[in-house]
């Protein structure tokens, strides 16, 4: 084998690297548009609030969503959870671009 040619364990852990950058960037564009952050349901004067409780760098960010009888939390809570499933298959990700990158020196 010439010094010039790749090998074929190389070829594929380049194809795999690239793979794995594509879905990194698809997942953290679909991360950007899911909310991030809690549901919180607060009771005054016999009414219920809710409330989106997330953190912005060092501060707490309370979003009024409205009254609990006129907000859609189902809706809501769904696509935290899906956030919160993107930032682990993320994670995930990163760590095996570690390794493909290891594998790859």
């Amino acid at each position: 084998m010439k010094s010039g040619e790749k090998t074929v364990i190389r070829t594929v852990l380049e194809e795999e690297l690239a793979r794995n950058l594509k879905m990194q960037n698809a997942y953290t564009n679909e991360l950007n548009n899911l909310p991030k952050g809690i549901i919180e349901i607060v009771e005054r004067n016999g009414h219920r609030y809710c409330y989106l409780k997330f953190r912005d760098g060092k501060r707490v960010i309370r979003k009024y969503l409205g009254k609990f009888e006129n907000t859609d939390i189902e809706s809501l809570r769904k696509s935290i959870e899906r956030r919160k499933y993107f930032s682990n298959v993320l994670k995930d990700l990163k760590n095996e671009e570690y390794e493909i990158k290891k594998a790859l020196k």
